[in-house]
């Protein structure tokens, strides 16, 4: 494998690498050389690095207190680095919850406090072109929520029903 820059970058029917904004682009071709000496030559394929986007935004969360709320964003066109964001104030103003992390699809784990109820977060993603994008924000409930539903169940006449139900939350 060449590029018509002519850098040289492998020898078997497969060429693959990581690509960087740096590759935009080149243009890559096969030449197979024979035992005789006689050479083909492929045609020439372009690389095309795109800008990465966010592809899925963090979704809204329902979470007892104590429970764990997860928001996930996802990132595609490159591996970027990710760093979550809370605002206290309905978007008004923003702070930084995590350090910046690196890949394509982050998770926040974010422990529920009634307190926090209403609070949004949103995913901050920096590009390898050095741009900034910024997820939807999504909003955490927390409240008390029902973690064991009533079951039906079948009892003789005169026979006693029982129906249980557990729920987690503040103030049971």
């Amino acid at each position: 494998w060449y590029s018509l820059s002519a850098r040289t970058y492998g020898s078997s029917d497969t060429l693959s690498f990581l690509a960087d904004r740096f590759d935009n682009g080149y243009q890559f071709r096969v030449i197979v050389t024979f035992a005789d000496g006689e050479k083909i030559t492929s045609d020439a394929a372009t690389l095309t690095v795109v800008d990465p986007y966010i592809s899925k935004d963090p979704q809204d969360k329902t979470a007892a207190p104590g429970a764990t709320a997860e928001f996930t964003v996802e990132v595609a066109g490159g591996v970027s680095f990710v760093r979550w964001q809370v605002s206290k104030n309905d978007g008004k103003t923003w702070s930084y919850l995590s350090t910046w992390t690196y890949g394509m699809s982050e998770t926040l784990s974010y422990k529920a406090v009634e307190s926090a109820d209403g609070y949004l977060f949103r995913a901050v993603v920096a590009c390898w072109d050095g741009t900034r994008l910024t997820s939807d924000a999504a909003r955490l409930y927390v409240k008390t929520v029902i973690t064991t539903q009533p079951q039906n169940i079948s009892v003789a006449e005169g026979g006693k029903a029982v129906f249980k139900v557990a729920a987690s939350g503040a103030g049971l």
